[in-house]
């Protein structure tokens, strides 16, 4: 998701427009952070797996401007906002007891609990 961030906050700073150089940063970025998770001790998990893909897909729409503001764009908002959610319901992703903690804090925890009945 930082990688999303940067690239929308970069943006921002660009007066809301996109541009190659700030093309060649999103996928410099992207680059970093597939890399960053390819080496992790979970690269193999399902997990980082998605992200992985989803970053593959990502970068693959940031060939020009068009291609940026037409579908990436919108996958950097989509993914943004998706991750908001998806931290209460991590453990209904991978295996039980994997992971079951990961983003938790007590309101998610307790929406989760609250789902389970």
């Amino acid at each position: 998701v930082n990688v999303f961030e940067n690239v929308r906050r970069m943006k921002e700073q660009n007066g809301g427009r996109m541009d190659d150089d700030l093309l060649a940063f999103a996928r410099e970025e992207v680059q970093k952070s597939v890399a960053t998770f390819s080496a992790s001790p979970f690269a193999n998990d399902a997990m980082t797996q998605q992200c992985i893909a989803d970053l593959d897909s990502y970068a693959a729409d940031l060939r020009d401007v068009s291609s940026y503001e037409k579908v990436a764009s919108k996958k950097e908002a989509w993914s943004v906002a998706q991750h908001k959610y998806q931290r209460a319901a991590t453990n209904a992703i991978v295996e039980e007891g994997a992971m079951e903690s990961a983003y938790a804090n007590r309101k998610k925890m307790s929406l989760r609990a609250k789902s389970k009945r």
